[in-house]
C-alpha cells in the first residue's frame, strides 16, 4: 500500500496520537505513575511519573513525523512536520483528558485500584478543572 492521499500523514499522526494516549492512560491504571510519582528526575520541577507519559507521547508524535518506508510523494515541509506533531499531540491529549474526564465523572476505583484522585492531579498538573491538564 502506498501512501499518497494529503491527508494520509495527518490520519496516522491521530492514530498514534491516540496510541499515545492508551499508553498514559495504561500507565496510569497499573499505577506506575503514581509509583514513581515521588521519584524526581529534576528536584522539585519534574517527576518520573509525570515525565514517563509525556515521553511516551513525545516518541509517538515524533514518530508521526517521520513518513512511512511506503511513502512515496514528496517530503513533508517543515510546516507540515509541525502539524503533524501538534495534531498527534493533540490526539493524545484529548484522549488522556476524555479519560480524566470520566474518571471524575464515575468513580472507577472499584474496576481499576489506581484510577482515582492521585493520578487526576498527577495527570492535570494541578489545574482545575482535571480535564485541562493533559490539553496544555
Amino acid at each position: 500500500m502506498t501512501s499518497t492521499g494529503s491527508g494520509q500523514h495527518y490520519r496516522r499522526a491521530i492514530g498514534l496520537g491516540l496510541l499515545g494516549g492508551v499508553v498514559v492512560i495504561y500507565l496510569a491504571l497499573v499505577g506506575i505513575m503514581e509509583r514513581f510519582a515521588e521519584r524526581p528526575v529534576i528536584t522539585d520541577v519534574l517527576t518520573l511519573g509525570l515525565f514517563a507519559p509525556a515521553l511516551a507521547l513525545l516518541v509517538l508524535a515524533y514518530r508521526a513525523t517521520v513518513p512511512p518506508r511506503t511513502w512515496v510523494g514528496p517530503p513533508l515541509t517543515p510546516l507540515q512536520v509541525m502539524g503533524t506533531a501538534l495534531t498527534a499531540g493533540l490526539a493524545g491529549g484529548a484522549l488522556t483528558a476524555t479519560f480524566l474526564f470520566i474518571n471524575e465523572a464515575v468513580d472507577l476505583t472499584g474496576v481499576f485500584v489506581n484510577a482515582g484522585p492521585s493520578i487526576a492531579a498527577i495527570l492535570s498538573l494541578g489545574l482545575t478543572p482535571v480535564w485541562l491538564g493533559p490539553l496544555v
